[in-house]
């Protein structure tokens, strides 16, 4: 098996990402791919062509990895939610004819609902391309440990853990087979699984918050995003009736907007599986035609400001739900001042599986997406397209540079971004010991989270 992986390994270093797997191959639809950034949080692991490599002059010690799970049949409440798009969709056109396109679109959508009743076990379960994804994130994750150092090292400790969700559970499995398949023969592997007390309060957290995520909140933040998404209709593109009437010729404008989000919901719920039923086909569509950006663009906008507030991320929730990923904030340090005393021939490396939600707290706590200001403010610079797609992960490479200084590095996704924070604001690299000293004043205590979340 290794032997094979390392075969693999050479000629994915030698041809790029997109040719790692032959497997992957069977996934690619160039239409869905094009269509990627406009589908906010369920778009498709971006794989990127490069990896971003270590800095000069400097040896890793530990690497930090808290990822979402990969691509997923849709949840328990969005196999309700089908139905109630398809009928909603009946709804919107019962008085209209539909063009061909239309009768084409309906018919699948309600095939569609016919396969969620009939495939019930799959629900929230990763899809072969989310097992594919993760995979692969495992195979190139070795190259991070090996590749970019003149001797691979002789050791590695690895440690592994879940929210213990099936998705997040089966993403791991994924993923470490992916990891073991890259890893050269020569080196020492040692890895412990679910190392965690507590996965689910660390990986999970928000799932317990009753307060933070319980009835009341839902039904203001419903208003909140209510409010939102009104505000959006009356800014609707002026190409959007267009495209809506390629569904259904005499679209009243009134009714453009609900029937276009209709048909860009069943998409999102459509697009991970492996053998997609063909509702994101008129949609992509849309990318090659005037004006067909814009229209995508208030689409995903609606979409952004739905997760926006379904994440915790707006004033109301006043950094509350924010303060939920403080576990898993003090677990990377923690991880990372472990990692401090590796000596020089053994590298570790800390992989978690987790959530969108929790990845996008993470980003606030990290203030990749500002924790303050106003929601205008701190939505200018989310996008669930870039910080949460699926298999979105957040990794800090820990590094020995030039006379012992000890350096952070921050990726997302696998790509090196500059750091936001105070001490080391737009800077590649941050000093172990300020970012440290930093988030750490950041994190709240398990004690009051608890008190406030009621869990025991």
């Amino acid at each position: 098996m290794r032997a094979s992986g390392l075969f693999r390994f050479a000629l994915f270093l030698a041809i790029g990402f997109n040719s790692v797997s032959v497997l992957a191959e069977e996934f690619q639809d160039s239409s869905l791919q094009h269509l990627g950034p406009w589908l906010a949080n369920y778009r498709s692991y971006p794989v990127p062509d490069h990896l971003s490599p270590p800095p000069d002059n400097c040896r890793l010690l530990h690497v930090d990895y808290t990822g979402r799970h990969g691509s997923r049949y849709p949840k328990e409440t969005e196999t309700e939610l089908i139905p109630e798009l398809l009928n909603y969709f009946y709804e919107l056109t019962s008085n209209f004819s539909l063009s061909e396109k239309g009768e084409k679109l309906f018919q699948k959508a309600r095939s569609f609902s016919t396969w969620t009743k009939a495939h019930l076990k799959c629900f929230s379960d990763i899809t072969p391309r989310g097992w594919q994804e993760l995979y692969d994130l495992g195979f190139r994750n070795t190259s991070f440990l090996t590749a970019f150092r003149r001797l691979p090292p002789k050791s590695l400790t690895i440690s592994l853990s879940s929210s213990e969700i099936t998705r997040t559970i089966h993403s791991q499995e994924a993923f470490w087979e992916g990891f073991s398949e890259a890893l050269p023969e020569k080196v020492e592997l040692t890895s412990y699984l679910n190392v965690l007390d507590n996965p689910r309060w660390v990986l999970h957290s928000y799932k317990l918050c009753r307060p933070v995520y319980g009835d009341f909140s839902f039904t203001h933040l419903k208003e909140e995003f209510s409010a939102r998404k009104e505000t959006l209709e009356k800014n609707l593109p002026e190409a959007a009736v267009h495209f809506a009437r390629e569904i259904m010729p005499d679209c009243p404008t009134e009714i453009a907007p609900r029937l276009l989000e209709t048909v860009y919901r069943l998409c999102l719920l459509d697009v991970s599986r492996k053998y997609p039923l063909g509702l994101c086909e008129v949609p992509a569509e849309w990318i090659d035609k005037p004006e067909g950006t814009k229209v995508l663009g208030w689409l995903r906008k609606i979409q952004s400001w739905r997760k926006f507030y379904d994440f915790g991320l707006s004033e109301y929730h006043q950094g509350k739900a924010i303060n939920l990923a403080s576990p898993l904030l003090r677990d990377i340090l923690d991880q990372l001042e472990q990692g401090v005393y590796n000596n020089p021939e053994n590298i570790s490396a800390n992989y978690r599986f987790s959530h969108d939600s929790m990845i996008a707290k993470l980003l606030s706590k990290l203030e990749i997406i500002p924790p303050k200001g106003t929601d205008d403010e701190r939505f200018a610079v989310w996008n669930p397209s870039y910080h949460t797609p699926m298999g979105a992960n957040v990794q800090l490479h820990l590094y020995q540079c030039s006379d012992n200084n000890l350096q952070i590095q921050l990726l997302l996704n696998e790509q090196q971004i500059d750091w936001k924070i105070p001490p080391c604001h737009n800077q590649p690299l941050c000093s172990w010991q300020q970012a440290r000293d930093y988030l750490r004043d950041k994190i709240v205590p398990d004690e009051v989270l608890k008190e406030y979340c009621s869990v025991q």
